[in-house]
Parts: C-alpha cells; sequence; structure tokens
C-alpha cells in the first residue's frame, strides 16, 4: 500500500547512499530508496518464485505506487506547493517544504487525491481489462490484469482505513484539527492503534501474515506516539514555567531560572519538555560561566536527546575554542539567521581568523542593526593583524554605512601602512571633512609617519589649524 504522508512538514535529510540518483518526473522529485524494491521483492516471492512472475509483480507496484503519489503531487502543485516524492520500504511518501498555509479542505483533497488516482486506474483497467484478455490469453497478461486491480483498488481501500500513516490517517488528523480544533493528534492516534489492532486481528485469523505483522507495526507506532502526546498534553500546565524561564534568562536573572528550571524538571513527563528545560539548564550554566557544569550537562543532554549544534558552539565559544566554535554556529546560523548567533559566528570568525567569512557574514542581512559596529571592529581587528588592504575595505563599507571622523581616519591609516599615499591623503581630508579634530595624532602617530613626507601633508595640516582657530 501506498502510506503517502502529506503532512507538509519539511522534508528530512536522506542518506544517499540507499537511495538511487534523484530524477524529476513532470518536474516533481523523485527519489527511490533501494529498501522499496526490496519489500516489493518479498512480497513477490510470497507467492511465486518465477522470475518473470516476480519482475510482472515488482513493476505492477512500482508503477501503481508511483502513480498514487503522483496524485498527491499533482493535487499539491494544484494549491501552489512543491511536493516531492519518495519511495521506500513502508510504500509512497509526497511532502514539501512550504511557508503557505493550506485550508483543511485543501488538505483533504491531496490525501484523497492519491487514492483516486489508483481507483481511476483500477476502472480503466476493470473495463477494459477483459477485451484486452481475449485479444491476449496469456497467463502473464491475466496476472497482470488481476495484480494492477489488487494493487490500486484493493490496496487503495486498506489505504483509506483511518490508520496513520496511511491516507485515512491524514484524512482524520486533518478532520481532528478542522473539526474538534486540536492539533495534538490525540484521538487520531488513539483511533488509529485501536483500528490497527483490529487490522492484526482479522489477519491472522484469515492467516494473512503481512497484513497481520504490518497491523501490529501500525500499533506500536500509533501505541507510542499517542503516549508520547498525551504526555505533552499533560505538561502543557507548565508552559508558563518554561516561559517565566526563558524570560528570566534573556533578563539575565539565573538564580530564579534555576529554581524554575528544578520545579519543571521534577514534573515534566513528556520528553519534550524534559528536553527543552535541559537545554535552558545547560544555557543557564553558559551565563554563569559554569563551564564544568555547562559541560557535564550537555553530555548528558547529548545522550538522551541527540547533539543540539547551538549548545555545543556556545560552549566551544565561551572556552574560547573559536576553531571548534565555528562550524557548529555557523549551521546554526544557516538555519536560524538572527543577530545574537551573528554575533558569535562573527567573534569565531575573526578567532581563528576568516577574515573573507568575516566581512561576508558582516553583509548577511541579519546582521543590519549592528552591522557598522562589526565592520568597524573588522577594521580594526584586521589592522592589528598587519592586513592594511583588508582593514580599508572593511572601512569602506563601515564609512558608507556611517560617516565617521574616526573610521575615516583609520582608513587613511590603513592606506598610508600599505603605501597608498594618494588614499591616504584622500581619508585624512575626508576625516577632517567629517570632524576628525586631532592634531597630535597627525603629527605623531606612526601609522601616518609615511604620509607626513608627501607635500601635500604641510597643506593639509595648515587648513586643519585654520579650520581649529
Amino acid at each position: 500500500m501506498a502510506a503517502s504522508l502529506t503532512t507538509g512538514y519539511p522534508l528530512p535529510r536522506l542518506r544517499r547512499s540507499a537511495n538511487l540518483n534523484p530524477v524529476k518526473l513532470f518536474r516533481i522529485p523523485i527519489k527511490i530508496e533501494i529498501p522499496f524494491f526490496a519489500i516489493a521483492l518479498v512480497l513477490g516471492l510470497s507467492r511465486s518464485r518465477d522470475i518473470a512472475l516476480l519482475v510482472e509483480w515488482i513493476l505492477v507496484v512500482f508503477a501503481s505506487i508511483l502513480l498514487h503519489e503522483f496524485g498527491h503531487a499533482f493535487a499539491a502543485r494544484a494549491f501552489g506547493l512543491s511536493p516531492e516524492i519518495r519511495l521506500y520500504q513502508m510504500g509512497g511518501l509526497t511532502s514539501w517544504q512550504s511557508e503557505i498555509e493550506i485550508s483543511p479542505l485543501r488538505h483533504l483533497a491531496i490525501s484523497l487525491a492519491g487514492p483516486a488516482m489508483g481507483f481511476l486506474l483500477g476502472s480503466f483497467v476493470f473495463l477494459l481489462g477483459p477485451a484486452l484478455l481475449r485479444a491476449f490469453p496469456a497467463r502473464l497478461s491475466a496476472l497482470v490484469y488481476f495484480d494492477l486491480l489488487w494493487v490500486n483498488v484493493g490496496w487503495g481501500l486498506f489505504n483509506l482505513l483511518p490508520m496513520l500513516p496511511l491516507d485515512g490517517g491524514q484524512v482524520l488528523t486533518t478532520l481532528e484539527a478542522w473539526l474538534l480544533r486540536r492539533k495534538d493528534q490525540i484521538f487520531s492516534h488513539a483511533l488509529s492503534f485501536l483500528v490497527a489492532l483490529a487490522v492484526a486481528a482479522v489477519a491472522f485469523s484469515a492467516s494473512a501474515l503481512w497484513i497481520g505483522f504490518l497491523g501490529i507495526f501500525f500499533a506500536y507506532l500509533n501505541g507510542n506516539l499517542f503516549f508520547r502526546k498525551l504526555q505533552t498534553h499533560r505538561d502543557r500546565k507548565l508552559r508558563f514555567d518554561l516561559d517565566q524561564i526563558k524570560e528570566a534568562i534573556e533578563k539575565n536573572e539565573l538564580d530564579p531560572a534555576l529554581d524554575g528550571i528544578a520545579k519543571v524538571q521534577r514534573l515534566a513527563k513528556s520528553p519534550e519538555t524534559k528536553r527543552e528545560v535541559s537545554h535552558f539548564l545547560v544555557v543557564v550554566y553558559l551565563k554563569q560561566e559554569n563551564l564544568e557544569k555547562a559541560e557535564e550537562e550537555l553530555r548528558r543532554y547529548t545522550v538522551f536527546y541527540g547533539g543540539d549544534s547551538y549548545l555545543q558552539g556556545a560552549l566551544h565559544f565561551c572556552k574560547g575554542e573559536m576553531k571548534a566554535a565555528q562550524p557548529y554556529l555557523k549551521l546554526v546560523f544557516e538555519h536560524l539567521p538572527e543577530k545574537q548567533i551573528g554575533l558569535m559566528l562573527y567573534k569565531s570568525l575573526v578567532g581563528i581568523p576568516e577574515w573573507a567569512d568575516a566581512l561576508d557574514l558582516c553583509l548577511h542581512p541579519a546582521m543590519a542593526d549592528v552591522r557598522w559596529e562589526v565592520l568597524v571592529d573588522l577594521q580594526t581587528e584586521a589592522f592589528n593583524s598587519g592586513l592594511f588592504k583588508f582593514s580599508a575595505d572593511a572601512g569602506i563599507l563601515a564609512y558608507e554605512q556611517k560617516i565617521d571622523p574616526k573610521v575615516a581616519y583609520n582608513m587613511a591609516c590603513a592606506f598610508a601602512r600599505d603605501a597608498n599615499l594618494s588614499e591616504a591623503m584622500e581619508w585624512v581630508r575626508r576625516a577632517m571633512d567629517a570632524g576628525f579634530g586631532d592634531r597630535d595624532a597627525l603629527l605623531f602617530d606612526p601609522d601616518l609617519e609615511a604620509l607626513r613626507s608627501v607635500p601635500e601633508f604641510g597643506s593639509v595640516l595648515a587648513r586643519f589649524d585654520a579650520r581649529n582657530i
């Protein structure tokens, strides 16, 4: 059966080693995993070991499930989404990445479009099949006829049972969110669990072992999810405490935050709540600069909940391990381009140093509020490292953001150190025009030593004196 999840959640990254190369058909990406054919082969072997019949069965399953998924994909695309098809060991999956909110009716249309496509093909086979069988009265032709009916109609009907992750289960979750005004899917998983148990009981009583084991698997899947959703539902009363903890951390009120964390840890039931409060605990320890406890808690967090790039990068950052912090912070910033993360990434890049990447980061839209400050800092850091031309490049960008006499003066120093005396003289003039007023710097700053030998420097100094009389 084609278990087509049409929830619109972000697509997971698939391991390419288990996939055939992705292709596009009708401008829709299709990813095919090797286990898809392996399961089809196992199903085929349960009825025959004849090579020709196995090939026929695999082709019928492949074509029928792909057509089913195209039904979902075409419907999704009609509503402005960008669908992607994946064929894997459980059948087919159509999903998409989109910020577009679609209505419950459209969700229902997408979920039902897959089975509808199969029923349409099954109808054509049912109506035209007898005539074709009379024209080609071979055993293989009859087998193709009955397999097409079975996969497209029989599996299609099974796929409409109200049981996740089948299409009928997707219809169930949409109706739950629409009619009951709840998105936790507790009702959907509970009903799916009961239906799966009923399917398993009926299948085993009829000696349909494959369907029975599938029912047991779906019962386990939905039972586990139902239990977790129920825990999350019970933890809703802790949402206020979690928000208070977050607010306390943002205000740097760390002792009240620790008290709130201890309370939530005692009461939390769901893995999601436990994970969130554990995340807060690592952040508090980092803010307290208690790096030993932060590292210990992060190890515990990683064991129970998996890695967290932000926490790992922040720990390395606080320990001054900029080279180790940079890849984690870069990954976080790519997915969550926020100013505070950008500032940490900037400091790690300068600390390595990776000057070009630091300059690119300064120009990122997320850094708009602090762009001038980080460009000025980059100008200074590059100058102190002897990269005078790069310092001048950063300074030009900073000066374009805001006309500032100190930035212009530092530009003059950078160009003078880089032996570009004409540009250095021009930036001295700009610094003066912007309000630079330190005569001693013009006379004694060693960075301008080469510039003082230029004949024009005397006239510039005279102009400075005349302006400041």
